[in-house]
C-alpha cells in the first residue's frame, strides 16, 4: 500500500514537468552589433606606408556589397566593406606628419617611408564610427652574415639537409622568424636548363620522418632572443626540399629571410594557426572559439612593424642515396 501511494506522487509531480516542456514560445534575441573601423597595416623598415581599412560586419550577417569593379574584373559581392571616404591621419614619433590618400582595394597610402627605432601611429575617423587608431614600433633589422647546408638524407621525394644560420642580434627582446625559398635548376641531357619552383620548408629538428619546430610559422620558424649587448648568433636548423625531378648536381639559389617583429606579429599569426588547427570557419561547429588577436583602439585589425634581412645562397643539390 505504501508503494503504490508513492508511485501516485510521483506521477502528481511529472506532470508539471510535461506541461512545461510542451508550452513553448519562440524568443527572439536582437543582438546589438555596432560597426567598428577594421585596420590592417604591416609596416616594413624602408618601405613607404601602407594600411588597409575596412569596416566589421556581423558573421551571422546575410548582408552582401559590391567591390565596384575595384579588382579591374566582374563585380564581386562580398562582406568586405572599404571606407573609402576615411580620414586617415599618420604619426611619426607622436607628431603628425600627413593625411593618407586612397588607392583602391581598401588601401590608403602616404608619401612618408618607414624607418627603424621610429615608433608610428595611424588614426581613423570615418562616419558612423568610433575613431580607431593603432601604434607601431619598427624593429631594429637583424643581420644574417652566412649560412651552411649539408646533406643528410633523402625520403621518397623529400630531401633533408642541416644547417646553420650566421647573424648578428643587436640588443634587446627580439622574436626571429627565419624562411627559406628559391628556385632550383636542373639541366637534360642535352644540357637544356629548366627552372624548377621546388618548395623548402625549415625547421629544428626531424621527429618520424616529418619536418617540426617549436614555434612553426610561413614555412619556417620563430625563436625568441633577449640579450643585453649585441651577440654574434650560429643557429642550427634542417631544410627540407621537396623537388620530383631533382637529380645530383643541380642547382638552385635559395633566399634566406630572417625578420625581426615585434610580438604583436607573433601573438597574430599564433592565433591565426589555432583558427585554422580547430577547423576556421568550416569545422566542428562545437569546438571552442578561436579569438583572433586584435591591437586596435576602438576597432579591430593588425597595425605592426617588421624589419627583415636576406641572404641570397647558391646552393647544389646532393641525393647520396639514389
Amino acid at each position: 500500500m505504501h508503494k503504490t501511494s508513492s508511485m501516485k506522487k510521483s506521477l502528481f509531480l511529472l506532470i508539471p514537468v510535461f506541461l512545461l516542456l510542451n508550452c513553448t514560445k519562440p524568443v527572439n534575441i536582437d543582438i546589438e552589433d555596432e560597426p567598428l573601423v577594421v585596420i590592417q597595416g604591416f609596416l616594413f623598415d624602408g618601405q613607404t606606408a601602407q594600411v588597409r581599412i575596412s569596416r566589421s560586419f556581423n558573421i551571422l550577417s546575410t548582408e552582401m556589397y559590391n567591390y565596384d569593379n575595384e579588382f579591374g574584373g566582374e563585380n564581386i559581392d562580398t562582406n568586405i566593406v572599404f571606407l573609402r571616404n576615411a580620414e586617415v591621419k599618420w604619426y611619426e614619433d607622436g607628431q603628425f606628419v600627413e593625411n593618407m590618400n586612397y588607392l583602391k582595394n581598401g588601401y590608403f597610402a602616404g608619401q612618408h617611408t618607414v624607418a627603424q627605432g621610429h615608433t608610428y601611429r595611424v588614426e581613423v575617423k570615418a562616419a558612423g564610427f568610433p575613431t580607431a587608431s593603432g601604434t607601431a614600433l619598427i624593429p631594429v633589422p637583424v643581420q644574417l652574415d652566412s649560412m651552411e647546408l649539408a646533406f643528410m638524407t633523402s625520403l621518397d621525394y623529400q630531401h633533408f639537409y642541416k644547417g646553420k644560420f650566421y647573424f648578428q642580434v643587436p640588443p634587446g627582446k627580439h622574436f626571429l622568424a627565419f624562411s627559406i625559398s628559391g628556385l632550383s635548376f636542373s639541366a637534360d641531357p642535352d644540357g637544356n636548363i629548366d627552372t624548377i619552383e621546388s618548395r623548402y620548408r625549415i625547421g629544428q629538428r626531424i621527429e618520424e620522418q616529418s619536418l617540426n619546430s617549436d614555434h612553426p610559422m610561413d614555412g619556417g620558424f620563430y625563436i625568441e632572443y633577449e640579450t643585453d649587448t649585441p651577440q654574434h648568433i650560429v643557429l642550427d636548423f634542417i631544410l627540407t626540399e621537396y623537388g620530383e625531378t631533382l637529380n645530383s648536381g643541380d642547382t638552385a639559389m635559395l633566399s634566406a629571410l630572417v625578420k625581426n617583429v615585434p610580438e604583436d606579429y607573433i601573438k597574430l599569426r599564433t592565433s591565426l594557426q589555432n583558427y585554422d588547427e580547430n577547423g576556421g570557419g568550416f569545422g566542428n561547429p562545437f569546438n571552442s572559439p578561436v579569438q583572433i588577436y586584435n591591437n586596435i583602439d576602438g576597432g579591430l585589425g593588425i597595425f605592426t612593424g617588421l624589419s627583415a634581412d636576406t641572404l641570397l645562397f647558391p646552393f647544389v643539390f646532393i641525393n647520396q642515396n639514389h
